[in-house]
């Protein structure tokens, strides 16, 4: 993906584009990103004939305000307001490098955000009593307040909302009735960016003692005493017809029959003969689940959805293509061409706290304790933390809650893409989802906790893509008032709020949602997009030498301001400049949540920039092949031969049968242009095998070395969690490695500036990225790619995709909501690699030493095979029991134990890691080793020639053949013999693994992997004799790797690759 002109706005702020970008590129960015073409389309508000960026702006900025006199009035508003604010802004705050914070104001309350207790009265307004006056104004003797300032002239929106109730869409609009949805929804933001009132003032009160309760409908009241009466008669169930029929339902979704296969049921199985279509199954899931879907007309070639400023068009103004057609059922009227299935989210979330088991899960948030200096959720940045400080505002309007203040309260992330369902490239469908923040780490990014609220249609990706998320901000905006809830648990009701703190994606999507120029704003002949940190072509009057730790960054304020004067611009022409300066086509209506804040809360996704930007240039560059075909000569020192980097391929394509499923998916040969690249794919190139593969490859090692540091500070990136330390390695790393590439790549000439590419320069903001928002797996989107290859996965119609996109998702989220209204998550669960937790054997203890492990077949009870594996866990039994090995030995003999193929960590998130047994487990040619480990153990083999025993624990790496169970029997059976009590150390098994170890192994300091040697025409595959360890002294999986010359490197996971189960292909395929 090439990445262009966004990071001039995005990334620095820079106030107009670099020196060496031509006129051409200027005019070219307009911000609308529509052909120049005199075109003309009826004006939806005065039906008058205007270029259709006009009639935009006539609804988005003008708020449709634009007949001749109107307009007028409104610009000389414009211009008075603007020359009232000049005169009496305050001087902004001083820019900081790493946050640029909304200041809160004053405002008058909506809600109470704390439920009453258990019996508290509804509080009713009398009849004729008047509301709560609003707060007065602070007056001169205040001395915490700020003195008041002139009374600006009317705004755009006031002129509006008083000149329309002359029109006659308005004549039945109630004074009173509560905010609309056309008030300004940026008049708070407007005036947030242009005065810098301090946070944390006094709260001014609409309704002292309100009650949260107060206006609910009697229809939510009912629903109220329902889910309390249902919790305290066990919860809601099914009967089992209704069952039945669930399980068929969730059958069908989970293997993707379909429709003809499922109807077969009941006559392939004839006790199913109760089981209806498919047809009424749907109908009745969808009763039973109350999931259902909102259709919002958009245009049938994806551009726009008619809502917002967008909802009063006929036509579309990007495609022209109308909205409406001809009903072919009935002429008399007209149809919409095509709709955008929306699932609310309200509903979903509510529903989460019916399932005692979810109630449970989703206490993360709250249970979790922070450390002090150290990194490990979104929870630990800076912005959360600033959020807990910070009052909630709702169109303008001051809360009496801040954000995160009950226990219950949400997070929750936006993140969208597109994808191609048909893999190929004409057509493109945008998922929207939401992750719930409130669960652990382990599991919140499973495709069962990924909250899907729709699939924009294609063919083409959206033009305004807000228009398509503004259901989702207008409930998030009532989550952030809150919404009546009941928690099944402690059967209480409650008010549930939840708020957006992040949205990611890759960078086209992102500047979509800030509606920022994309990666398509520039034309400039040289396929480059940003200029480097060293500039010696600049011009005098421009800066030649960027200091990479300390650029100019854009705050929330500057952006608001910004895209402000771009919408209160006089003309179109105006507007179109100031965009083009800017980089901001207007404010987003993304910002009217008060938890977001710009560019904050749109980091950078890590796994864009690194594995689908940054690797592939540098493999580019190597290769001489590819985007950087034509760079250079081809005889540079870090050009890879055409025969060394096939060799390489194929080394990453046979490491697959040697390395865990569990570590991710198999990299394929790499020097295969035809084959699909995939990030995960690069990162496990990246991380895992490049280091050994291109150890001595390059001629000069400067460029080894200088990948080496990168890779060290992936590593760093990756980890579970970060140090503040940690973060200032990575600013200062990336900083160092940047300029190194400069250096090396770039060369300061002007036919290597292409090589500078945006991805790099983005490098130097990860490290605020993490300060400001946790480590980057919180936010990647490696979850959106894996939810994405689900879809793509399912059976799509080619004759109606969108519909049978939108029926996919809908299915899904029916039986989400089924298992927590009926708590069926464990029943509805088809999936084998949880039923291996169910299926094998546990051995509890006293202490717990191995309550997190299961054994799992295959199972053999026999006699230990050979004297020397007798000899050695005789051995190490004496050392243990403090016995006579020789005792212990002969008992041994002849007794039979059981022995396990198979070993699997659990948790309370679910299964872990499988160990398999080389001895009893069989070899299959298509399945993927994972029987050696890393492990503790007293006998030291770290490059020498012969082991040594040591006094403390070092660490191994050897071959697991198999389990063996030391049962309580046998160890009473030892001790007996002197006709004494058994004492405690004999009151539970011992488990011990059998491995053979690996004889000799060293670390290669440059790379910072480790090599290792086979014993020369041995036995047992070159591997040392077997030893004897407790299970609990096993580390980890690892994995194996043989280079283009032979030799055998160990594969670590030291970083969440592997950990988290947020990539696709993590699951366990044995």
């Amino acid at each position: 993906m090439t990445y262009l002109s966004f990071a001039l706005s995005f990334a620095i702020g820079a106030s107009k584009p670099p020196a060496f970008v031509s006129s051409r590129y200027r005019m070219h960015r307009t911000p609308f990103n529509m052909p120049r073409v005199l075109e003309r389309m009826p004006c939806p508000s005065c039906g008058e004939l205007v270029a259709p960026k006009t009639a935009l702006r006539h609804m988005r900025d003008w708020m449709g305000m634009c007949l001749p006199g109107q307009r007028a009035t409104a610009r000389r508003a414009a211009a008075l307001r603007a020359r009232l604010e000049r005169t009496h802004r305050q001087a902004p705050a001083e820019r900081s490098r790493n946050t640029g914070h909304t200041h809160s104001l004053p405002r008058r309350d909506r809600q109470a955000s704390t439920p009453p207790p258990d019996g508290f009265p509804l509080l009713r307004r009398r009849a004729g009593s008047s509301p709560t006056p609003p707060p007065r104004s602070p007056s001169p003797s205040d001395t915490n307040q700020q003195c008041s300032s002139p009374a600006p002239g009317r705004t755009d929106f006031e002129l509006y909302m008083r000149d329309r109730a002359w029109h006659d869409d308005y004549e039945f609009d109630t004074p009173g009735a509560g905010p609309s949805r056309e008030e300004d929804p940026y008049a708070e933001l407007r005036r947030l960016a242009n005065e810098d009132i301090e946070r944390g003032e006094p709260l001014a009160t609409l309704a002292d003692g309100a009650d949260w309760i107060q206006g609910l409908s009697s229809q939510d009241l009912l629903g109220q005493e329902i889910d309390a009466e249902l919790a305290r008669c066990g919860g809601r169930s099914l009967d089992p017809a209704d069952l039945a029929t669930v399980r068929a339902f969730n059958y069908k979704v989970d293997t993707d029959i379909s429709a003809g296969a499922f109807n077969k049921l009941p006559r392939a199985f004839p006790e199913l003969d109760s089981l209806g279509s498919l047809y009424k199954t749907r109908r009745r899931v969808a009763e039973l689940s109350g999931v259902g879907g909102v259709d919002i007309e958009c245009c049938e070639n994806s551009c726009i959805a008619y809502t917002g400023t967008f909802k009063r068009f006929e036509e579309c103004p990007y495609c022209r293509v109308p909205r409406y057609e001809v009903d072919p059922n009935n002429p008399d009227k007209k149809r919409a061409r095509c709709h955008f299935r929306y699932i609310p989210i309200i509903p979903r979330l509510r529903n989460f706290f019916l399932d005692p088991k979810m109630i449970d899960r989703m206490k993360y948030r709250t249970r979790r304790c922070r450390r002090q200096g150290v990194y490990s959720d979104i929870f630990d940045g800076s912005h959360y933390l600033d959020l807990l400080k910070k009052w909630v505002i709702v169109a303008g309007d001051k809360l009496q809650h801040k954000h995160f203040s009950e226990k219950r309260d949400i997070a929750l992330g936006l993140s969208t893409d597109g994808f191609a369902p048909f893999d190929t490239n004409e057509t493109s469908s945008w998922p929207i989802i939401l992750f719930n923040y409130n669960l652990s780490p382990a599991i919140r990014f499973r495709l069962e906790n990924i909250i899907c609220v729709g699939v924009i249609p294609g063919p083409n990706q959206p033009k305004e893509i807000n228009t398509f998320i503004e259901p989702l901000i207008e409930e998030l905006e009532d989550l952030a008032r809150g919404v009546p809830a009941f928690d099944s648990d402690k059967e209480e009701k409650f008010c549930l709020h939840a708020y957006l703190i992040v949205c990611f994606g890759d960078m086209p999507a992102v500047a979509k949602l800030m509606c920022m120029h994309g990666h398509t704003g520039k034309t400039h002949p040289l396929p480059h997009n940003y200029v480097p940190l060293s500039r010696p072509h600049a011009p005098a009057n421009e800066v030649r030498d960027y200091n990479p730790i300390d650029l100019p960054l854009r705050t929330h304020n500057e952006f608001i301001r910004q895209a402000s004067q771009v919408q209160d611009a006089p003309t179109t022409n105006q507007a179109e400049k100031l965009a083009s300066q800017y980089g901001i086509h207007h404010i987003p209506p993304l910002a009217r949540l008060s938890s977001i804040e710009l560019p904050v809360s749109f980091p950078h996704d890590f796994m864009h920039a690194m594995f689908e930007n940054v690797i592939p240039t540098l493999i580019s560059l190597w290769t001489h092949k590819g985007r950087f075909a034509d760079f250079g000569t081809g005889n540079e020192d870090y050009v890879l031969g055409q025969g060394l980097w096939a060799d390489t391929g194929a080394a990453c394509a046979a490491s697959g049968d040697s390395t865990p499923a569990a570590f991710g998916c198999r990299v394929p040969d790499l020097s295969n242009t035809r084959r699909r690249i995939t990030a995960e794919m690069r990162m496990l190139f990246a991380t895992l095998l490049a280091p050994a593969l291109l150890y001595q490859r390059f001629k000069n090692e400067r460029y080894y070395r200088h990948f080496i540091d990168l890779v060290g500070l992936v590593n760093q990136c990756l980890a579970l969690e970060i140090t503040e330390s940690g973060i200032d390695k990575v600013r200062t790393g990336f900083a160092r490695w940047v300029r190194d590439y400069e250096k090396l790549y770039y060369q300061k000439t002007t036919s290597g500036l292409r090589a500078c590419t945006l991805p790099v320069h983005s490098l130097l903001h990860i490290a605020d990225d993490i300060s400001l928002m946790g480590p980057v797996w919180c936010y990647w989107a490696f979850p959106m790619e894996r939810f994405c290859g689900a879809l793509s996965r399912t059976t799509i119609s080619r004759r109606f995709p969108n519909e049978s996109l939108n029926e996919i998702v809908a299915q899904v989220a029916q039986l989400a909501q089924l298992k927590h209204i009926y708590g069926l998550s464990d029943e509805l669960n088809l999936e084998a690699r949880h039923s291996n937790c169910a299926t094998g054997t546990r051995y509890p203890t006293i202490d717990k030493i191995y309550d997190e492990l299961v054994f799992v077949h295959p199972k053999r009870t026999s006699v230990l095979p050979d004297g020397h594996i007798r000899r050695r866990i005789a051995n190490y039994l004496g050392i243990v029991l403090g016995e006579d090995s020789n005792h212990i030995y002969n008992r041994l003999a002849g007794r039979p134990f059981v022995l396990w193929g198979k070993m699997q960590e659990t948790s309370d998130t679910g299964p872990g890691d499988t160990y398999r047994g080389h001895t009893l487990c069989r070899e299959s040619k298509k399945g993927r080793d994972a029987s050696y480990v890393q492990y503790f153990t007293y006998y030291d083999r770290w490059d020498r020639t012969s082991v040594r025993e040591v006094d403390e624990q070092t660490t191994g790496y050897g071959r697991v053949e198999f389990f063996v169970v030391i049962d309580t029997d046998f160890l009473e059976e030892i001790y007996n013999r002197n006709r004494r009590a058994l004492p405690g150390p004999y009151t539970r098994p011992y488990i011990l693994a059998i491995l053979s170890p690996i004889p000799r192994f060293k670390k290669v300091s440059v790379g910072g992997f480790v090599r290792f040697e086979l014993n020369a025409g041995g036995n047992n595959d070159g591997l040392a004799s077997a030893e004897i360890i407790d299970v609990n002294d096993i580390g980890c999986l690892v994995g194996r790797l043989q280079d283009q010359s032979g030799r055998w490197s160990i594969i670590n996971r030291e970083t969440i690759v592997g950990r988290l189960d947020v990539l696709e292909s993590i699951v366990d395929r044995s």
